[in-house]
């Protein structure tokens, strides 16, 4: 594991889905929260 290591992660926000509802994920962990790999960074749909 490397520390100091930023990877950066696009959050869809508000986008339109074929059956005409929005998806939208939220964000669940903050700036400096450390993560370890497999971990969930965001919620959404599912």
């Amino acid at each position: 594991i490397v520390q100091g290591e930023l990877d950066r992660y696009k959050i869809q926000k508000f986008i339109r889905s074929n059956q005409g509802t929005c998806y939208n994920q939220k964000p669940i962990i903050k700036v400096g929260d450390p993560v370890d790999e497999g971990e969930i960074l965001a919620d959404g749909p599912s």
